[in-house]
């Protein structure tokens, strides 16, 4: 918790999600330094627990290391999370990842869990986007599993959801060798309804439910996309438009702050680092929403 901010900023939005939320529980999962603010603003709120751990993962700490992190807030809430409920995390990401894989475990068949990020589209609903920053560097058989991994997902609510492969070019020659090889994979396999290449300025305006790409390019666009939004959004605050209706818009990123770890056996929610007090909330609604 707490990201790239001190943990008392968690304070405010989890205190407005309980109240949001009467028949949700939250765990919170803190060192000593940080249990006095906690417990004297959640002394009341019987949705609210708090549970020490007598360390947290530092955002340096790399993904492999010596170090099993068992004493820290992150390895307890996954810990609690394989046994109820859901894990959010807004920390190192890289250890975040390694972490679920040893406590949660991956699903069976997959290799590589990928995050994956809601995303709105012009026609009124979501895109899926994975990976978004799990796996820096993929093959073309990782992709390809990446797919199914993500069909499979969306088949909970979409009998054939429609798979994209990202690419910066929709012309069957375009793309890196591992593209072109991932892409010749995916149309041969008839159990992935596979539309073809998505080129990046096509994420929000296309009829797919899936896009697929390794996470530094799928990262690099939705930090990319988030950062457009910001200076949209600030743009139009400048021009007069009412803050309340910015809020309510699609426009507003924040409202998709939460990106579910795909491919593990429970869901494990990663938070954005810089996620300010909405943000945070945002994470929290939808790792709920997720669950019901």
């Amino acid at each position: 918790m707490g990201g790239d901010f001190d943990p008392l900023s968690c304070i405010s939005p989890i205190g407005r999600f309980v109240n949001d939320h009467p028949d949700t529980c939250i765990r919170v999962h803190l060192t000593d330094s940080y249990l006095e603010p906690y417990q004297k603003h959640f002394a009341n709120q019987s949705q609210v627990s708090l549970q020490l751990a007598s360390g947290f993962v530092s955002p340096e700490a790399p993904p492999i290391s010596k170090l099993d992190h068992s004493n820290t807030t992150m390895y307890a809430a996954l810990v609690a999370a394989k046994e109820r409920g859901v894990a959010m995390s807004s920390g190192n990401t890289g250890v975040l990842m390694a972490l679920s894989r040893k406590i949660i475990g991956r699903v069976q068949g997959v290799r590589r869990p990928a995050i994956a990020a809601w995303v709105p589209n012009l026609k009124g609903s979501h895109t899926l986007l994975m990976d978004v920053g799990a796996n820096l560097v993929l093959s073309a058989q990782h992709l390809h599993e990446l797919a199914k991994t993500g069909s499979s997902y969306l088949q909970r609510a979409t009998a054939r959801p429609r798979v994209g492969l990202l690419n910066l070019g929709t012309e069957h020659h375009k793309g890196t060798g591992t593209i072109q090889q991932a892409n010749q994979l995916l149309l041969e396999d008839a159990t992935i309804n596979y539309v073809g290449f998505v080129e990046p300025n096509a994420l929000f305006d296309i009829e797919c439910d899936l896009v697929v790409t390794d996470g530094y390019s799928g990262n690099l666009l939705i930090k990319s996309a988030e950062g457009v939004c910001h200076f949209t959004y600030h743009e139009m605050l400048r021009a007069g438009v009412a803050i309340e209706q910015l809020v309510e818009s699609r426009l507003d990123y924040r409202k998709y702050n939460g990106a579910v770890i795909v491919g593990l056996n429970k869901p494990v929610f990663k938070s954005h680092g810089a996620a300010d007090d909405f943000a945070f909330y945002s994470a929290m609604v939808n790792a709920r929403n997720f669950c019901i």
